[in-house]
């Protein structure tokens, strides 16, 4: 009977079987976490680059929405209103108090005075 060497025997034929797929997996695992990882890193650099565009374009509406706060503010019709109110109020008063008289219209004058020279 031949003596069988330690590497011919059948459980580290096995062993070494599946160390070597174990390995397999395990560098399947680190290269499809290192490739998520660097997807990742990559979606995350967009999105903050996006972020900054977004915080800007916030930035520039808000300072123009104080510009028209400011305008509006400065935009005051409510005395140009009431002088309105009190002129139509003045109005009406002489339209009322108008005194009818027995003069001569200015057509009237007009035709008077053209008729006498």
């Amino acid at each position: 009977m031949a003596v069988l060497k330690w590497y011919n025997k059948w459980y580290y034929v096995v062993a070494a079987i599946i160390l070597i797929v174990g390995i397999y997996f395990a560098t399947r695992k680190a290269i499809t976490y290192i490739s998520v990882h660097d997807y990742l890193k990559t979606q995350v650099e967009v999105l903050e680059r996006e972020n900054v565009k977004l915080d800007s374009l916030y930035k520039i509406s808000v300072a123009q929405k104080d510009k028209i706060r400011i305008i509006k503010e400065k935009i005051d019709i409510s005395d140009d209103i009431k002088k309105l109110e009190n002129l139509l109020s003045e109005y009406e008063t002489i339209k009322k108090d108008t005194v009818k008289t027995d003069q001569p219209t200015p057509q009237e004058l007009l035709n008077y005075l053209n008729k006498e020279f």
